[in-house]
């Protein structure tokens, strides 16, 4: 028997079964619906806000509330700080994007602080008790939107634009933004790496092609 029950991650599961073509036997199991959580209503954080949230928590405690900013370039931080300690009985799920269509980025416990940053503007945190603890957790939540660079105005055909000419090293939870656009209408871009950031896919640059909420991720 499974030491611990399946809890799917929608509102939905499903199973098969299989038996060989030589013996009988019988099997059984039970389903029920998880309790309901209660959506909180949403949080919309301006540029550079951030929210404490968490606090003290009862026995069955389970809600979700969505952080966001009306800025599309804008990134959610969570950074959880203080985490419930009873084993994995009382938890903290963080998703990016809202729990309809968004990934869950992680469940989270004990000693396991962290600083999580979302790929857009949304994030959502889910938090639970089990039937016989109260404690407490804490986190905060911030709208971090890019700092924009300057760039050359245009660059002319045949020219050449060296992007972080200094190879300076770039600090901790940095995020900027920068449009290059050529002189010539007809001209093509070509942007080519020199150097990548080494931390597997915590750091990374993105490159789109065009500006604007029409750019597109290459």
């Amino acid at each position: 028997f499974l030491s611990t029950p399946i809890v799917s991650n929608g509102n939905a599961l499903s199973f098969k079964f299989f038996s060989n073509a030589s013996n009988n036997g019988t099997w059984s199991a039970t389903l029920e619906p998880d309790p309901c959580f209660t959506q909180n209503p949403g949080v919309s954080l301006a540029c550079g806000e951030t929210q404490e949230i968490g606090g003290t928590y009862g026995a069955s405690d389970y809600y979700a509330t969505t952080y966001s900013c009306s800025d599309p370039n804008a990134r959610m931080l969570i950074n959880l700080f203080s985490l419930p300690n009873d084993g994995s009985n009382d938890y903290v799920e963080v998703y990016d994007g809202d729990l309809a269509t968004g990934s869950r980025m992680g469940r989270f416990h004990g000693d396991e602080n962290t600083v999580l940053y979302a790929s857009s503007n949304t994030l959502t945190v889910l938090f639970r008790s089990n039937a016989t603890n109260n404690g407490s957790w804490g986190a905060s939540v911030s709208a971090v939107c890019p700092e924009v660079i300057a760039s050359p105005a245009d660059i002319a055909c045949g020219a050449s634009y060296v992007i972080n000419e200094t190879n300076a090293e770039y600090a901790n939870l940095q995020y900027t933004r920068q449009v290059f656009r050529a002189a010539d209408a007809n001209a093509r871009l070509v942007f080519d790496f020199t150097a990548m950031p080494d931390d597997g896919d915590n750091d990374k640059v993105l490159v789109y092609d065009g500006e604007g909420a029409t750019a597109t991720l290459r």
